[in-house]
């Protein structure tokens, strides 16, 4: 198999030496000749032999291509274009190069399970697939433009299609393949929208299309905290985490692939991050029901504060170190839980979290009222 796959090598070393007068067809049934020929011996070799012995002839046959391919590339791009004679060396170069572009796509067609996938592209390769993504995904921007998608989504997704194109990023067999099935697969998904999708059903879009990038991870794990945190009550949560979840879990994959085969799938990730932060709420329901049931504490203590006269009263204590919370966010869902004012029968984490960091004149002087008929109370008892 060694000598197999260097048979082209003898054709480009006379390539030079070929007078002009010799004739393109001729050369190129010689080349196809010879691709037939060690496509045949591949063939042969491989149906002989086990599974691994196998995958290192389609390995090595690959890496003999993709050298070849190498060395093609650079005697195209070495030889002086003007020079007498060149322009049919030229042309019988990118005829040959064409050719063993060929084999190895053939090779990845039919022997997907041995085929390398992991190998960088070629240059070549490399230049035609930036170029035929960039073409794609401004159509798929434009759609999503048109359609009002979330701008965060467009953005982070803009961002990482754009990173191909820098001259840093190398694009593997296994990405360039992925992004094959990516981009028309999304680009229906979005033609076939009657209406504007929303942030949670794009993002699910981008789930079923197996895109375990980590930026993409960060931006749903950034969304999933969003939307629990802007929720009015624990109640609420609860709910809007097993929405988020129950759409994770009832997205099915649109593509057999991933964007990194390495990590897991984006599905699974998201699935434990939302399970993470239902635990963690669910810590928070379970505490506050022990001490209630102990007596420790009542379901809802009424206050004659404002919501953000109480948030200020509570601040002073935990400066004070009265109160040792644990964590802001704790405190939070415990005052919303377990409090009301005169203003509401309920306070919201999110209304009490804005009120705890500011105050107003008015406010501070309502409480340091309070605490002075307490001072004044705790006198008497001297």
């Amino acid at each position: 198999m060694n000598d197999d796959h260097l048979n082209f090598t003898p054709i480009v070393e006379v390539i030079a030496k070929i007078a002009e007068q010799d004739t393109l067809q001729t050369f190129e049934s010689e080349i196809k000749l010879e691709s037939q020929r060690m496509t045949e011996a591949l063939l042969h070799l491989v149906c002989q032999a086990t599974a691994k012995k196998a995958r290192h002839h389609i390995s090595q046959y690959q890496q003999g291509l993709l050298s070849l391919l190498s060395a093609v590339q650079k005697a195209i791009h070495t030889f002086p274009k003007k020079a007498a004679g060149n322009k049919f060396r030229q042309e019988m170069l990118n005829l040959l190069s064409n050719t063993i572009a060929e084999n190895l796509q053939h090779l990845s067609t039919h022997f997907p399970g041995y085929f390398n996938w992991d190998i960088p592209l070629p240059t070549l390769y490399l230049e035609q697939a930036r170029i035929h993504i960039k073409k794609q995904a401004k159509e798929i921007f434009e759609n999503m433009n048109t359609l009002q998608i979330d701008a965060q989504i467009t953005l982070f997704l803009n961002n990482i299609i754009t990173a191909i194109d820098e001259d840093n990023q190398t694009l593997t067999y296994q990405q360039l393949h992925y992004w094959q099935l990516f981009l028309p697969a999304l680009r229906e998904m979005l033609q076939g929208a009657l209406q504007k999708p929303g942030s949670l059903e794009t993002i699910c879009m981008l789930i079923s299309l197996n895109l375990n990038h980590p930026a993409f991870y960060a931006f749903c794990s950034s969304f999933i905290q969003s939307e629990i945190q802007s929720c009015e009550d624990l109640t609420t949560q609860y709910k809007t985490g097993y929405l988020i979840k129950k759409c994770i879990t009832q997205t099915a994959p649109a593509i057999p692939c991933y964007h990194s085969p390495h990590l897991s799938p984006i599905n699974t990730a998201l699935l434990e991050y939302i399970t993470a932060e239902i635990t963690y709420l669910q810590s928070i329901d379970s505490i506050a029901n022990e001490l209630s049931h102990q007596g420790l504490l009542n379901n809802r203590y009424k206050v004659t504060l404002t919501v953000k006269q109480l948030a200020i009263f509570i601040q002073l204590q935990v400066s004070a170190k009265i109160i040792s919370p644990g964590s802001p966010k704790l405190l939070h869902e415990y005052i919303s839980r377990h409090y009301s004012t005169l203003e509401t029968s309920h306070i919201s984490a999110k209304s009490f979290k804005n009120a705890y960091y500011s105050a107003s004149t008015a406010d501070l002087e309502k409480v340091i009222d309070k605490l002075l008929t307490m001072l004044a109370i705790a006198q008497e008892k001297l």
